[in-house]
């Protein structure tokens, strides 16, 4: 869908630059040739309204340029914003198979010993470093939350639970900081175990280590770690309290994710799971696979089309705007070919008639960029929604963007005033 939308985009933007330039064929073809003829000169066929309407088209065009930049400079401290998140796990080699027991041929009894054996086969495949169980994956978006109390008695926000079984931590790739994580000793009938992560453990006991004290969560349970935060909802969520049981504790269910991490081949994970469900059971459907590395790449993927469809567009206008002015001033310096003789045959010498053009382009820089950065004001406004972790008025961008379209500007304007300078007295004063 990404792809049709920018290539709708390129057609509309090339249609959009034959139609403005139809428009300006046809307004050629209507002129009067004797009326143009009659003008005498070059310089008069270029009158005062002419030189007026060219010059506030490039100002625009260099305005619309500034907007344009700005977004795109903005979106793309975004985007590098949200590309160096740390999601609090390691994506590369991991595998999530998401299976589902139909039921009432599995219950949530019959189901642990499916998933159990399913489990031990897939630690056995060849190349799979760790594997393990959990009701959630990371970056699933799903949520189940609880409310516990603090160390104070107050009731805390909502908490999200996700449970784990053993060997969870290590098969995601998140560090645990302190304590230990769900074990095999964490089962059924035994003490309440759970991890917690560093949000969660800071906000009920501040200034105080939470591994070894008893928390209000489904009755009671005792934290026994402490893991880094991990990105369960979206990479651009901060991270929320988590609480993460023992799967074994709390019980399984026919909706299950096995997760497997892997030094060879991705797909050959895959294929091997896929076929150990076959053998265990022919009936059932074949797991929904998600390579978590593909998750993260996805959960960016929205803020990674916006850059790149502002920077197109963005380039295309200051690319005509840079051009435009270039052809507005080398279009002055045909016109005024006969005055800039005059001047260097009376004694003007070439740095004089360079600062005259510069001055005239540089002129026209300064409308378009003051009246961009007016227009980009106005523009972050609307896009706030469309930044994270970068503010509006980013005083790193709002500065770059003028400074660079203004110097790209005056170096297009370098040229036809450099070509101006060089004009010969003689020929000039021969001109019509």
């Amino acid at each position: 869908a990404d792809a049709r939308v920018l290539a709708f985009t390129l057609v509309v933007a090339a249609a959009t630059g034959v139609v403005v330039g139809l428009v300006a064929a046809l307004y050629a073809a209507r002129q009067d040739p004797q009326r143009a003829l009659a003008a005498g000169s070059t310089r008069a066929s270029a009158g005062v309204r002419h030189r007026f309407l060219r010059s506030l088209l490039v100002v625009g065009q260099l305005a619309t340029a500034l907007v344009l930049l700005t977004a795109a400079g903005l979106v793309a401290r975004t985007f590098a914003r949200v590309a160096s998140i740390n999601p609090g796990f390691e994506p590369e080699g991991l595998v999530v198979a998401t299976i589902r027991l139909p039921e009432p041929r599995y219950s949530d009894t019959t189901a642990t010993p499916f998933y159990e054996q399913f489990l031990e086969r897939v630690r056995r495949v060849p190349g799979v470093e760790a594997a393990a169980m959990a009701d959630a994956a990371p970056l699933s978006g799903m949520r189940m939350s609880v409310s516990m109390k603090d160390s104070a008695g107050r009731e805390t926000p909502r908490i999200d639970v996700v449970a784990v079984g053993p060997d969870y931590f290590r098969t995601v790739g998140a560090r645990i900081v302190a304590g230990r994580p769900i074990d095999d000793t964490d089962r059924a009938g035994s003490t309440r175990a759970i991890v917690v992560n560093a949000t969660l453990a800071h906000q009920l006991f501040p200034g105080a280590t939470a591994v070894g004290r008893t928390i209000p969560f489904q009755g009671r349970a005792t934290v026994v770690g402490v893991v880094r935060d991990v990105l369960q909802r979206d990479v651009e969520i901060a991270p929320t309290p988590m609480a993460y049981p023992s799967l074994a504790q709390e019980g399984s269910n026919t909706y299950m994710r096995v997760m497997a991490r892997t030094s060879g081949s991705v797909s050959g994970l895959e294929a091997a799971m896929a076929q150990i469900s076959r053998a265990m059971d022919p009936t059932l459907p074949p797991p929904a696979f998600k390579r978590m590395d593909e998750a993260l790449a996805d959960s960016i993927a929205p803020r990674k089309f916006t850059f790149v469809l502002l920077g197109i567009f963005a380039a295309l206008a200051a690319t005509l705007a840079v051009v435009g002015l270039y052809g507005v001033l080398a279009h002055v310096v045909a016109d005024r070919t006969r005055e800039i003789g005059i001047r260097a045959a009376l004694g003007a010498d070439r740095r004089r008639v360079l600062g005259l053009i510069m001055k005239q382009g540089g002129l026209l820089v300064t409308a378009g960029i003051a009246g961009g950065m007016v227009g980009a004001a106005a523009l972050t406004r609307l896009i706030r929604d469309l930044l994270y972790g970068v503010s509006p008025h980013d005083p790193l961008t709002l500065t770059a963007v003028p400074l660079l379209l203004g110097g790209v500007a005056m170096l297009a304007t370098l040229v036809p005033a450099w070509r101006a300078a060089r004009v010969d007295p003689v020929i000039a004063l021969r001109a019509d």
